[in-house]
């Protein structure tokens, strides 16, 4: 075997063009669906660090009768969970309310997660130094005593290991750090630091849930005691949870997202790039193995057995399967580590994105499977071959010639097929894509710089936080700003509003269909400054301030769902926002709707409109705000310098973040336009080898009729039937594979139907479109050939 492996060594040295070639294809073929491994693995396959992870899920809640809930859960349903059912062996609860951390450095924004009793025991990990939370630290007052993160250890404290019993300042107080958690521990994902938080059982939806299930227990095994217990949640409070179920994803899908299926995709795809590519490599090999078919008459006579022959075959392609596969690893690592440029800290696990040894692993099974096909295919060929034939002359005009040139013809109909399941594949992002882009947000995003800060505890006072906003608006229109806004939440980005349950004046509501709607904080100029247009009614203005009649505005979707046969200026409504201090109590009072506004993309561009209800800056004061300037070139970044001086200047304790609003759109997008990225690669990696394959086949079948070629010119013939004949038998083979390749797309189509945007399976832009793509690439192909064939000179072709 070993002398089989040196001679095949000999033959590729002595052919490198036929061996770059063939090394070239297949390093192609491997090194996509191993890049893609690479990020499967890591985001998908990869263990989380937590003791049986598989048994922790997240918990959150929805409206099965379609009315709008942001799908936090209550602290109350937490509990009630916990005593319906046996099945869950911890249950915890998160609620995000992000500080600043206060260093002799420059302040910084920070998570900061409340959490409630056993969270960090759900997940099972020590801490790297200090303790969890004991039941003392939940006894102590709301916030005094914090874990801090290991990525915030490092970065604002040194690593400093005698921070453990010291006290830090975050935002107007001092808690005491009780432990570091661990570097794997990253729950909820990005959180800088946790602390200890009691809240009582309560209905108000403001935490991210978690439970621990025994073994062998899921979601669907404890579904038989949930009626049961929402009933009698909804019969004490019918307004929050009549109708409201329980959702519950693995711990791992919810960290990946939506970049699973993105992921899933791009890895199937390489799958069909990986067998293109083999069936290449597989017509180069047989095309050379017919030219080889004297030699392999002369071993079958000299006695060689059929298994001696198919050896030297099977020690060339694993050859050429090894070095494609070391050539294949470098342009991995830079595939891998592209990809993770592109998606930047936003890809979830991407410390785990590397070459390890499972994707060595998963290379060297692809390089044997790759090495087993391409060497089984020119075998074949013998195998069905009657070796009496082969000794006969080389087998010359024999049926093994023929059945080669089937194999071959089969293996371009295989190559059209797969190409335009391909590019099929990515025309559908593509026109996804345009859809996605095409979706009006309703808001101007270009030339907008948001601001985002956050103001310590004792800007609680509305006066005091009222003169830092004209401070700030001022300066910066001295900077260079042509407009100043601000808003609790600005749209496609992170969501900090909650929601409210709004009471209708004068309207008896059914509780249990009670209005509700996220609340949003704004400045009287963010309707103006961000380009959302007014449907009716008017914006808030200078005269809409603390003291004076409160108003609030709504938007279509708020108006649309619990005002369908009102005018909702006509109305007032109490979104329990609005009170003042009558004898020592706090007296509630409603608010006049005063406009409606468009609808307005927060969560997601596809998403329908969640109903919002709008109220003024001046009337309900915000700690944490987010800034929005324009300026008169468009190009308000330039000035984040100047900007973080100015604001620094009126309060030093107030950290300051920077984005471009449309940054935030486009990162939105970052899963589509990953997906679409790697299809499109795919794609046209798929038109490539196509061309290649469908050349090298039809140029070799050519050059086997190149005697009849030339007795028909000689007899006549005009060089185009020559032309044409040559043309046909390549049209022939491409309309095969136009047929197969547009049922292998529609199905596949089916399996992305749910990931791509308005695009159905049977979309004839996308099917037609490939398979034009991919018919005028294969035709494009035999045109040499044809060229060729119709020009050559009849003597000299005889002669040979």
């Amino acid at each position: 075997m070993t002398n089989d492996y040196k001679v095949a060594l000999r033959r590729l040295l002595r052919q490198p063009w036929f061996a770059a070639a063939a090394i070239g294809t297949l390093a192609l073929g491997i090194a996509a669906p191993t890049a893609l491994f690479a990020l499967v693995d890591a985001a998908l396959l990869r263990p989380l660090p937590y003791p049986r992870y598989q048994d922790v899920y997240t918990v959150r809640t929805t409206m099965s009768d379609g009315r709008f809930t942001i799908g936090l859960v209550a602290s109350e349903e937490m509990s009630a969970l916990r005593r319906a059912t046996d099945g869950i062996a911890a249950s915890a609860y998160t609620q995000r309310l992000d500080a600043t951390i206060l260093t002799d450095a420059a302040p910084r924004q920070a998570m900061n997660i409340g959490v409630s009793e056993g969270f960090f025991e759900l997940f099972g990990l020590p801490m790297a130094a200090g303790r969890t939370f004991a039941a003392e630290d939940y006894a102590a007052a709301f916030g005094s005593r914090v874990i801090l993160s290991q990525h915030l250890w490092r970065a604002m404290f040194n690593a400093d290991p005698h921070i453990v019993g010291t006290t830090i300042r975050l935002g107007g107080s001092t808690p005491l750090v009780v432990g570091i958690a661990p570097a794997s521990f990253d729950v909820p994902r990005d959180a800088d630091l946790w602390f200890a938080q009691h809240t009582p059982d309560s209905v108000g939806h403001a935490f991210d849930g978690y439970v621990r299930f025994k073994p062998g227990v899921t979601p669907a095994a404890i579904q038989g005691p949930m009626p049961a217990m929402w009933d009698a949640l909804a019969k004490k409070y019918p307004n929050f949870e009549k109708n409201r179920i329980f959702t519950m994803r693995p711990l791992l899908e919810t960290i990946v997202g939506d970049l699973g299926p993105v992921l899933v995709m791009a890895f199937a795809a390489t799958g069909l790039l990986l067998v293109l590519a083999m069936v290449n490599v597989a017509n180069l090999l047989v095309a050379r193995n017919t030219a080889r078919r004297r030699e392999i008459a002369v071993r079958a006579a000299l006695g060689a057995t059929r298994f001696d022959l198919l050896r030297p075959l099977l020690a060339e392609s694993s050859l050429i399967a090894i070095a494609a596969t070391a050539v294949a690893l470098p342009l991995t690592y830079a595939a891998v580590r592209a990809i993770v440029l592109i998606g930047g800290t936003a890809l979830p696990r991407v410390d785990g994105m590397r070459l390890d040894p499972r994707v060595f692993l998963f290379s060297a099974l692809v390089m044997i499977v790759a090495g087993l096909v391409i060497g089984l295919a020119p075998a074949s060929t013998l195998a069905t071959a009657n070796l009496a034939e082969l000794a006969n002359e080389g087998g010359r005009g024999s049926q093994h010639g023929r059945a080669t040139r089937r194999m071959l013809g089969a293996m371009v109909v295989a190559e059209v097929t797969l190409a335009i399941a391909l590019v099929a594949g990515a025309g559908r992002l593509l026109l996804s894509m345009n859809h996605l882009l095409a979706i009006d947000p309703g808001f101007s995003s270009e030339g907008r710089l948001a601001i985002d800060v956050v103001l310590p505890r004792a800007y609680n006072d509305p006066e005091r936080a009222a003169v830092w906003s004209q401070q700030a608006d001022e300066r910066l229109r001295a900077l260079g700003a042509t407009a100043v806004a601000a808003a609790s939440s600005l749209p496609l980005r992170q969501e900090r509003d909650s929601t409210v349950l709004v009471d209708v004046t004068n309207r008896p509501t059914d509780p249990a269909l009670q209005p509700n709607g996220r609340l949003r904080i704004v400045s009287r100029t963010f309707f103006d400054v961000c380009k959302i247009r007014m449907v009716a009614g008017r914006p808030f203005t200078v005269d809409d301030r603390r003291g004076g009649p409160p108003v609030v505005l709504v938007n279509r979707a708020w108006a649309r769902t619990f005002m369908p046969d009102l005018d909702p200026l006509r109305e007032r409504i109490d979104p329990a926002v609005f009170a003042t201090r009558v004898d020592g109590k706090m007296v509630r009072h409603d608010a006049a709707i005063v406009g409606i506004v468009e609808d307005v993309a927060y969560a997601d561009l596809t998403k329908v409109a969640e109903p919002i209800v709008y109220v003024a800056d001046t009337q309900v004061s915000m700690l944490r705000r987010s800034l929005v300037i324009t300026t008169a070139d468009g190009r308000p970044e330039r000035l984040v310098r100047e900007i973080r001086a100015e604001l620094r200047k009126l309060d030093p304790d107030v950290p300051i973040d920077f984005e471009l609003l449309s940054d935030a759109v486009s990162t939105s997008l970052r899963w589509p336009k990953l997906g679409l990225l790697l299809m499109a690669t795919f794609g046209g990696a798929a038109l490539m080898l196509a061309a290649t394959g469908v050349f090298g086949v039809i140029a070799f079948v050519a050059a086997q009729r190149s005697g009849e070629m030339a007795v028909r010119l000689a007899l006549g013939a005009p060089q185009r039937h020559v032309f044409g004949l040559v043309m046909r038998h390549g049209g022939v083979l491409a309309a095969q594979g136009l047929v197969c390749g547009l049922v292998l797309a529609w199905w596949t189509g089916q399996l992305m139907g749910k990931y791509v945007y308005h695009v159905g399976a049977a979309n004839l832009l996308v099917l037609a479109g490939s398979a034009a793509v991919v018919l005028a690439v294969a035709l494009g192909a035999t045109l040499p050939s044809a060229r060729r064939a119709a020009t050559i000179a009849p003597a000299n072709a005889l002669k040979s």
